[in-house]
Formats: structure tokens, sequence, C-alpha cells
């Protein structure tokens, strides 16, 4: 347990963090920029269901999702190890269970949206 939070430590600290916080969910993750895949970091919680807005395609991938990454503590889904979403808003959509725009919804400690500090510069 310690490894993991040591790697999650080392991982959190070169590079730039992003969150997606919801009255339900807190996670974080960054921006891989070259191929444009969001990791989301080990710890992160999800906000449980889903909500009407949620693409039907993604239902079953977050379903998969929770199953197969995610642990369950205190009735919360909590990501297990760091994963690599295809998007940023794929990322917001596994969290937040419902669709959303991630280059605006994951921002930085000082605000900034994913897009501001990578489409933007």
């Amino acid at each position: 347990k310690n490894e993991q939070k040591e790697e999650l430590t080392q991982t959190a600290t070169a590079e730039h963090i992003f969150y997606c916080k919801h009255k339900e969910s807190k996670a974080m993750g960054y921006l891989i920029e070259e191929s444009k895949e969001f990791v989301i970091l080990a710890g992160s919680e999800l906000r449980s269901g889903i909500r009407p807005s949620l693409q039907p395609s993604l239902v079953g991938k977050r379903a998969q999702f929770i199953a197969e990454q995610c642990d369950t503590i205190g009735g919360r889904s909590i990501l297990r190890a760091n994963y690599a979403a295809s998007s940023p808003s794929i990322a917001g959509a596994l969290i937040l269970g419902r669709n959303t725009n991630g280059w605006t919804k994951w921002k930085d400690a000082e605000g900034k949206t994913l897009d501001q500090v990578y489409r933007k510069k």
C-alpha cells in the first residue's frame, strides 16, 4: 500500500494534475499530451449511479470499468490503480456517470481547464 501511495505521489509531482469534482466524486488525473489519453489516478472516487445523459455506449463500459478497476469502500467506488481513458471526456464520463466535455470539466489547482492549459497555449 505504501508503494502504491509513493508511486502515486511521484506521478502526481511529475505531471500537471487536473481535478474533476462533484458532490459525490473527487478525481485527479493528467493528460498524456501526445496521445490525448487522460490518466485517472488511483484513489479517485466515482459518482454513484448514472444520469440519463450518459450515452448508451458508455453505460456498459462504465459498469465494466467499475467492476474491473474499482474497489467498493463504504458504498463508494474507488479506483484501485491509475487508468488511461481514451480521452478527457471519456474519463469525465467514467467519473461522473454522465456525458461531459472533459476539456472544460477537468481543472487544475488554479481553476484552469485542460482546454486553457493545452489548447490555448
